[in-house]
């Protein structure tokens, strides 16, 4: 039996990179926001397993994610169909999966759901990057609501993780992607999906190339910004999001 894996956290901490690192594995596929628009309030209750059968989950329809370019490149179909037959772990990446990890886990019993935290100074960077980025339209939201949204988050991953225990995992954004290949090891055992290839150290390598540059570059965030960030995030509701499901 497949198992399902929902790939989830606050947006702009990592979750694209994590699924891409992922789906580097032989026996994985996971959707790069497959279900999308889906997961709001609004549309959660037309989730279901059925959703993830192969017949569905490789015809994107428009209604349900912006991410259908991918139907037109016959050779990557061809390619993912034959993966998705012989994989041991499917599911999808949406940031917001975690606010609706109650109705994921109830239409998908053999499900796991694994969250990934970031420093909320590079959440709040990056949400304001992508406001000022004039040819990004679908993004109005800066530092201010990327720290309530980093604050309410977190305390609702560790609300999940007390009550869902090991069907909660998390990775920290800083460890994985240092390089460090124990992390990636360590993630690689949690999934249990076979063996891997050469082309998943590969991958991971490539994607864990240049950190410390990364993580130098500077702040686009102002100093009022900064202070509002240090003093009003809530780091220890991080602490023990960690300390408890940490993989």
């Amino acid at each position: 039996m497949k198992r399902y894996l929902l790939v989830s956290g606050i947006a702009r901490s990592g979750t694209t990179a994590l699924t891409d690192l992922l789906n580097a594995h032989p026996g994985v596929v996971i959707g790069q926001e497959r279900f999308f628009n889906l997961v709001t309030p609004e549309r959660i209750r037309e989730m279901d397993e059925t959703l993830f059968e192969p017949g569905r989950f490789l015809e994107p329809e428009r209604a349900e994610t912006h991410n259908t370019g991918w139907r037109s490149d016959e050779r990557y179909v061809s390619f993912l169909r034959d993966k998705f037959a012989r994989a041991a772990v499917i599911g999808d990446k949406v940031p917001n999966y975690f606010w609706h990890a109650e109705r994921m886990f109830a239409v998908l019993p053999a499900s796991r759901m694994l969250l990934i935290t970031r420093h909320p100074l590079r959440v709040a960077d990056s949400w304001k990057r992508r406001r000022l980025d004039p040819a990004d339209t679908v993004w109005g939201a800066g530092a201010k609501q990327a720290l309530a949204q980093w604050n309410a988050g977190h305390e609702k991953m560790v609300d999940l993780v007390r009550r869902y225990g090991s069907r909660m995992g998390v990775v920290v954004y800083e460890d994985l992607f240092s390089g460090a290949v124990h992390h990636f090891n360590r993630l690689l055992s949690w999934l249990d999906a076979g063996t891997i290839t050469r082309h998943t150290m590969e991958f991971h390598n490539r994607a864990t190339a240049g950190w410390a540059d990364r993580e130098d570059r500077d702040l686009l965030l102002d100093e009022g910004e900064i202070e509002m960030i240090v003093n009003g995030a809530n780091l220890e509701l991080r602490d023990e999001l960690v300390a408890l499901a940490r993989i």
